[in-house]
């Protein structure tokens, strides 16, 4: 419990607070257990206090001075401390989840089993820090400094790590799952296994230790370019993609170009890919960019041979007829054009997936990488596991936010569907993709339009079918 005295002192003025800390240098402060919530404290001295278990969740503290200070278990979620000075502060079990931590200064701090998720860490000092079973998932680490620091056990799955100095640091037993790497520094750090699976129980290597330096060998960045669909992209574009890079790798071998990962949501669908030196990345990009188009010419000269002389012409003409001075007519006529259109366009994509399916990729789901950003080849297509985990819980949240008592949950209950996704994610996790689709088809089948409609389902019916 807080002392009572301190806390009377530290609802004064700061320079109240400031002055006692001056006057009383051997005096602990005794903030435990505390709710201080309420306060202003950015600007007090609370170097070394004793602020175990307190409740500072969403507070505002930027800049403000924790230095040795014992923050053990305290609750600090969604914390303003940009800034902060927390070197070789105690935060075993703290929960700093979802707090800025931008720039903040946390050397040699302790933070063994802290919760750090969905944090940002962007320039943070955490250098011969203890994260030793700390959760860092879905956490911003842009540029950070851990260079020392223990990260044994630690769990950063979907966490980005770019730019993080990582140098010297104990990453044994670290799970990675769905990080983003690029231009991280792994030189000399101590690992002997690390866990690249979903639920962080897959040990790897299986059955022995990486030797030293054999991690930085095997994981350390290699210089990345990225290809992004201005147009957004379709199914069609995963399996150009696949050929594309076959193509440059025979023309030009020496990139030794690989796929890295495919971003198919969001407003700027990409696709990633490695080269061997930082110098190629302008050509290999030229060449992915040039041999692209040159794919996307093909196939539609070829859609066009089938479709452009019954459908050209005849709706030109059909628009040159519709009778601009009747807008009632003009409307209708407009309308009727706009679904014929839309008619088009569908009969088009349906014959791009059949001239894909024509290009001789292989049929099967195989696993390509067990490594970081694992991928997946699918009927010629290539896709990150990161990917296929996203459309599923993608296609579990829209189950969820489906209320139970819709007829969407006549044929399957709503707690039976999430089940069935819940087992599908597992499938994904293990590798076993191709499973994992099929559940999902069938489940649309009963639960209908809820998921059956969604750019996700579409993805795995096109695997599972």
């Amino acid at each position: 419990m807080a002392n009572p005295e301190h806390l009377k002192i530290l609802r004064e003025r700061v320079r109240i607070w400031n002055k006692w800390r001056n006057e009383k240098p051997n005096i602990q402060p005794d903030l435990s257990g505390a709710d201080l919530t309420r306060l202003q404290l950015h600007k007090r001295n609370l170097r070394g206090a004793d602020l175990h278990e307190a409740n500072l969740s969403g507070i505002n503290l930027p800049g403000a001075d924790f230095r040795r200070a014992d923050l053990s278990g305290a609750k600090l979620s969604g914390a303003n401390l940009r800034g902060t000075k927390m070197s070789e502060a105690k935060l075993d079990g703290a929960d700093l989840s979802e707090g800025d931590l931008d720039g903040a200064d946390l050397s040699r701090a302790s933070l063994n089993g802290a919760s750090l998720i969905r944090a940002k860490l962007v320039n943070t000092k955490l250098a011969k820090a203890n994260l030793n079973k700390a959760n860092v998932r879905v956490a911003e680490v842009f540029f950070a400094n851990m260079e020392g620091a223990n990260l044994e056990d630690a769990d950063f799955s979907y966490s980005s790590l770019v730019g993080t100095n990582l140098t010297d640091a104990n990453m044994t037993g670290i799970k990675l799952y769905g990080t983003s790497r690029d231009d991280w520094i792994i030189k000399g750090v101590d690992c002997k296994y690390v866990y690249w699976d979903f639920e962080g129980k897959q040990r790897s290597p299986k059955d022995w230790d990486l030797e030293p330096g054999e991690f930085e060998r095997l994981y350390e960045a290699q210089p990345t370019i990225e290809y992004i669909f201005e147009n957004g992209m379709s199914p069609i574009d995963l399996l150009i993609m696949d050929r594309v890079v076959q193509t440059v790798r025979e023309r030009r071998p020496e990139f030794n170009i690989k796929i890295d990962s495919i971003n198919a949501r969001g407003l700027a669908p990409s696709a990633k890919f490695t080269v061997k030196h930082e110098e190629q990345i302008e050509p290999a990009l030229e060449e992915v960019t040039k041999e692209y188009e040159l794919k996307v010419q093909q196939i539609e000269s070829v859609a066009s041979l089938k479709l452009l002389p019954k459908i050209k012409y005849p709706l030109r003409k059909e628009l040159e007829e519709i009778p601009k001075e009747d807008i009632k007519e003009y409307n209708k006529s407009l309308e009727k054009l706009e679904t014929k259109l839309y008619q088009v366009e569908s009969e088009r994509d349906r014959y791009y997936k059949l001239v894909a399916r024509a290009l001789d990729a292989p049929k099967e789901v195989k696993l390509i990488s067990a490594g970081p950003g694992a991928i997946v080849a699918t009927d010629g297509s290539t896709v990150s596991f990161e990917q296929h985990i996203n459309n599923a819980l993608e296609l579990q949240k829209a189950i969820t936010d489906e209320p139970e008592e819709s007829d969407s949950f006549a044929k399957v209950a709503k707690k039976t569907a999430l089940e069935i996704i819940g087992e599908a994610i597992k499938d994904i996790a293990k590798g076993q993709v191709k499973e994992a689709a099929k559940q999902i088809v069938k489940l649309g089948k009963d639960l209908g339009p809820i998921i059956a409609k969604t750019a996700a389902y579409t993805f795995f019916k096109s695997i599972g079918t």
